[in-house]
Protein backbone atom coordinates (compact mmCIF):
# COMPACT_ATOMS: atom_id res chain seq x y z
CA UNK A 1 0.00 0.00 0.00
CA UNK A 2 1.68 3.22 -0.62
CA UNK A 3 1.66 6.21 1.82
CA UNK A 4 0.78 9.50 -0.42
CA UNK A 5 0.45 12.02 2.85
CA UNK A 6 3.28 10.92 4.79
CA UNK A 7 0.81 9.21 7.19
CA UNK A 8 0.85 6.96 9.63
CA UNK A 9 -1.77 4.16 11.65
CA UNK A 10 -0.74 3.34 15.24
CA UNK A 11 -2.36 0.59 17.63
CA UNK A 12 -1.69 0.83 20.77
CA UNK A 13 -2.75 -2.16 23.03
CA UNK A 14 -3.24 -0.92 26.39
CA UNK A 15 -1.34 -2.82 29.75
CA UNK A 16 -4.09 -4.43 31.71
CA UNK A 17 -3.30 -5.06 35.46
CA UNK A 18 0.25 -3.52 35.18
CA UNK A 19 1.79 -6.84 33.97
CA UNK A 20 4.95 -7.16 31.28
CA UNK A 21 3.80 -9.04 28.63
CA UNK A 22 7.54 -10.72 28.42
CA UNK A 23 7.91 -11.72 31.88
CA UNK A 24 5.02 -11.88 34.04
CA UNK A 25 6.05 -9.30 36.64
CA UNK A 26 3.93 -6.20 37.59
CA UNK A 27 5.36 -3.14 36.15
CA UNK A 28 6.08 -0.45 38.81
CA UNK A 29 6.31 3.12 38.10
CA UNK A 30 9.65 4.74 38.98
CA UNK A 31 9.68 6.95 42.18
CA UNK A 32 9.42 10.54 42.28
CA UNK A 33 12.37 12.11 44.04
CA UNK A 34 11.83 13.34 47.12
CA UNK A 35 13.03 16.70 48.20
CA UNK A 36 13.13 17.66 51.53
CA UNK A 37 12.11 21.27 51.55
CA UNK A 38 8.62 19.46 49.12
CA UNK A 39 7.21 17.50 51.71
CA UNK A 40 3.73 19.61 52.17
CA UNK A 41 2.33 22.49 50.45
CA UNK A 42 0.38 25.26 52.33
CA UNK A 43 -2.65 28.14 50.93
CA UNK A 44 -1.76 31.26 51.72
CA UNK A 45 -3.64 34.46 50.61
CA UNK A 46 -2.17 36.35 47.81
CA UNK A 47 -1.46 39.50 49.81
CA UNK A 48 0.82 36.93 51.97
CA UNK A 49 2.37 35.34 48.85
CA UNK A 50 3.39 38.89 47.30
CA UNK A 51 4.89 39.96 50.81
CA UNK A 52 6.97 36.67 50.53
CA UNK A 53 7.89 37.50 47.20
CA UNK A 54 8.80 40.92 47.91
CA UNK A 55 11.03 39.42 51.23
CA UNK A 56 12.75 37.06 48.56
CA UNK A 57 13.61 39.80 46.52
CA UNK A 58 14.57 42.07 49.65
CA UNK A 59 16.28 39.09 51.20
CA UNK A 60 18.09 37.15 47.58
CA UNK A 61 16.43 34.18 48.67
CA UNK A 62 15.18 32.01 46.06
CA UNK A 63 12.46 29.80 47.46
CA UNK A 64 9.62 31.06 49.62
CA UNK A 65 10.41 28.32 52.56
CA UNK A 66 13.79 29.90 53.20
CA UNK A 67 11.93 33.27 54.25
CA UNK A 68 9.07 31.09 56.27
CA UNK A 69 12.30 29.58 58.14
CA UNK A 70 13.30 32.80 59.05
CA UNK A 71 9.93 33.66 60.04
CA UNK A 72 9.39 30.88 62.20
CA UNK A 73 12.73 31.29 63.59
CA UNK A 74 12.30 34.62 64.32
CA UNK A 75 9.31 34.46 66.34
CA UNK A 76 10.00 31.55 68.12
CA UNK A 77 13.08 33.99 69.53
CA UNK A 78 11.48 36.73 70.13
CA UNK A 79 7.82 35.93 71.13
CA UNK A 80 7.65 32.94 72.60
CA UNK A 81 8.19 32.04 76.41
CA UNK A 82 10.76 29.65 77.45
CA UNK A 83 8.24 27.15 78.35
CA UNK A 84 6.44 27.86 74.75
CA UNK A 85 10.11 27.51 73.09
CA UNK A 86 10.45 24.28 75.17
CA UNK A 87 7.33 23.03 73.56
CA UNK A 88 7.87 24.00 70.42
CA UNK A 89 11.52 22.10 70.77
CA UNK A 90 9.62 18.81 71.72
CA UNK A 91 6.86 19.11 68.87
CA UNK A 92 9.29 20.34 66.29
CA UNK A 93 12.12 17.21 66.75
CA UNK A 94 9.82 14.31 65.60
Amino acid sequence: MENKNNSFVVTVTPITDNLDLNTDKRLQAPEKKKFKNQEGSIKVPNESKAELEALMKITKKKFAHEIIDLLINNYVEKELTTEQKMKFKLLTEI
